[in-house]
């Protein structure tokens, strides 16, 4: 891992801080050089708050007046995260960062992973939905993964109760690889999936965070917040079902504003949980019923793009 991109997100304490700069530069180790009244410049111009801008300013002076002291310090830390918590940190500037994550905004600098990232994000959906779901809907998602994984796909949830947990060990048993994307990495939540995450790995695949505490400092905030990179890390997002006050749909709002194509299953009755599925449908997402129909709209979605670049 790249320890500057480590300590600028530690400085920072706000991904938005980060952003304008890690867009421009692309070099934590540049900006982490830069002057404060450069930096100022850059962040003063966003609408970022300017209490957060200062104290990063301060952090940064603070840095800068004794660089080698906070390296240590800092490589001391994540030596202690590997050893406590068995992880890896992954770095935005390393060769195994995905891709995908790097086109989100709030891009996570630092990714702590228990397993491997090692997947082909062109072939990438996510499956995710209510943790109340229907019989139907309990079967579709075990068709539906079994069959994309037999078409090369990764499978991309949030570990949660319902259809999460179905997307995982339907990824599993069809000898496919999955990530589960977890708002802290320390801790596996619901407990009872302890063991499905531990399989997770066992066969290939990963899971994967952007927080570690050795504390108990996280909040629910967490939760809504890592699904921007649940959708960040797919080509597409299924969102099988969710109710009115489903958390699907900080879900659907994510991935809806990182232009990601988003399905939903077709309902066939009136229920609690086809809230979401006629909300996407009504502003302009696609209903599906089977593995075949999301493969074509990627596709037609990939050939688009094709021809729009060629214009």
């Amino acid at each position: 891992m790249n320890i500057y991109d480590y300590v600028l997100e530690k400085l920072a304490e706000n991904k938005r801080l980060t952003d304008p700069l890690v867009v421009r530069y692309g070099d934590a180790e540049k900006i982490l050089n830069l002057s404060n009244d450069e930096i100022a410049k850059i962040l003063f111009s966003t609408q970022i708050h300017e209490e957060s801008i200062k104290k990063f300013l301060e952090n940064k002076s603070e840095f800068n007046s004794n660089p080698k002291e906070f390296i240590s310090r800092y490589n001391l830390e994540v030596e202690r995260i590997r050893k406590t918590f068995g992880v890896e940190i992954i770095s935005f500037s390393d060769k195994e960062y995905p891709p995908q994550l790097k086109k989100i905004k709030e891009i996570p600098l630092s990714l702590y992973v228990k397993g491997k990232l090692n997947f082909n994000y062109e072939k990438s959906v996510s499956i995710v939905g209510t943790r109340k779901l229907t019989i139907y809907a309990k079967k579709k998602v075990r068709e539906m993964t079994s069959e994309l994984v037999k078409k090369g796909f990764c499978i991309i949830s949030g570990l949660a109760r319902g259809i999460d947990t179905e997307a995982h060990t339907s990824t599993i048993l069809a000898g496919g690889k999955t990530i589960a994307v977890l708002p802290y990495i320390n801790e596996i939540y619901p407990p009872e999936n302890e063991p499905l995450s531990k399989e997770i790995i066992d066969s290939g695949g990963a899971i994967v965070s952007e927080n570690c505490f050795f504390s108990r400092q996280y909040n629910r905030s967490l939760f809504p917040q890592r699904n921007r990179m649940i959708s960040g890390l797919s080509k597409g997002v299924f969102i099988v079902e969710g109710s009115r006050i489903s958390g699907s749909l900080s879900q659907y709002n994510h991935a809806k504003r990182q232009g990601k194509i988003i399905f939903s299953l077709k309902p066939i009755y009136k229920h609690e949980g086809d809230y979401l599925p006629r909300l996407i449908m009504g502003q302009q997402g696609n209903w599906v019923t089977s593995s075949e129909d999301i493969i074509r709209l990627l596709g037609e979605k990939r050939r688009n793009q094709k021809s729009l670049y060629y214009l």
